[in-house]
């Protein structure tokens, strides 16, 4: 099992591949409302931001094609 500290902090902007939209990262290990499985992240697709349950995308690190931005990061 991964630590927090492996995965891209929150506020994080990421391509997924396959994908076209830029995400936000707005939380770790979630499970999917599609599916009883964890996954790595969840996230909100920018600029549109959280609309309902369903605006809100699950995916796991492997899925991660290109850094936009990362989020903050400190000791």
């Amino acid at each position: 099992m991964r630590e927090l500290k492996d995965f891209l902090p929150l506020g994080s902007v990421v391509l997924l591949a396959g994908g076209s939209e830029k995400l936000m990262i707005i939380g770790y290990k979630q499970v999917g409302l599609d599916s009883n499985s964890e996954l790595d992240y969840s996230a909100i697709v920018i600029p549109e931001g959280y609309k309902n349950l369903k605006s809100i995308r699950y995916f796991n690190q492997e899925e991660v094609i290109y850094i936009f931005q990362m989020g903050f990061l400190d000791n």
